[in-house]
């Protein structure tokens, strides 16, 4: 619970947090690979925090479009970094594919209102 809060927080304040996404996507991603591996009916909890933790990063990465949409410096762009932009983005199908339901109304709810006022 505390490091799913602590993932959370960490991606709403992605200004400070920059370099730690990649680390604690790929935490997410192995927590959700060693699923399989659990020992009989043991509760995992990954069900509760792991859409949290998705929908929080992807509020995220939106978050950063907009800045670098409104920054009139070309160096304040979070999205720049291809290379890191391309670590952060390798985790996020484990994620995505776990709860795949819940990930794929969330992106169609985000992205609906948008296609729809360019229509």
């Amino acid at each position: 619970e505390l490091v799913a809060a602590f993932t959370v927080d960490s991606f709403q304040h992605w200004q400070w947090a920059a370099n730690s996404v990649y680390y604690l996507l790929s935490l997410w991603a192995r927590l959700v690979a060693s699923i399989p591996y659990l020992k009989g009916d043991a509760s995992s909890n990954l069900e509760k925090y792991v859409p949290q933790v998705t929908r929080a990063f992807i509020l995220s990465r939106i978050e950063c479009i907009r800045a670098a949409l409104s920054s009139t410096e070309p160096s304040d762009d979070p999205l720049g970094d291809e290379e890191q932009l391309t670590e952060q983005l390798d985790s996020l199908p484990s994620l995505c594919r776990f709860q795949l339901t819940q990930a794929s109304e969330y992106i169609v709810s985000l992205f609906d209102p948008v296609a729809q006022a360019y229509q």
